[in-house]
């Protein structure tokens, strides 16, 4: 049975997909909000450093990127040897990281990474769920 989601000081790691939605939603810059427990794995920041107008944002938000700790860094090569469904390399990082961390959510938009995840007993929400978490009085688009 997955672990369930929301316990006490949750940590959320975001995928690539994710942050595009926050950056769209004008919410990125919120996640260095107190007590707000959010991750980047190393593997999607150097994707997103490669398209234009993230730099200044991933400089400036070193503290919510990580590396692999410990098994991560197996677990990750093993998601991306799986073909099917077959995910790319920062949503393999998320997954692996989410199934190794304490407590820890994937957020994600993208098909294949939340059912890989799913599978492994990872609890996932979408960009639009995580957003209503830490903003729920607020609508959300």
């Amino acid at each position: 049975m997955p672990r369930q989601p929301d316990l006490p000081f949750t940590l959320y790691v975001l995928d690539a997909d994710a942050l595009i939605r926050l950056k769209t939603s004008k919410r990125l810059a919120q996640l260095k909000n107190p007590g707000r427990s959010t991750l980047v794995p190393e593997r999607v920041r150097n994707e997103l450093r490669r398209a234009p107008g993230w730099r200044e944002w991933l400089d400036t938000h070193r503290d919510n990127i990580s590396g692999f700790i410990g098994r991560e860094s197996d677990a990750y090569l093993t998601l991306l040897r799986q073909e099917h469904p077959k995910v790319h390399d920062g949503e393999a990082a998320a997954i692996a990281i989410a199934m190794h961390r304490r407590n820890a959510t994937l957020v994600s938009e993208d098909k294949a990474a939340r059912q890989k995840a799913q599978h492994r007993g990872v609890p996932v929400i979408t960009t639009q769920e995580f957003l209503q978490k830490w903003w729920p009085t607020r609508p959300h688009r």
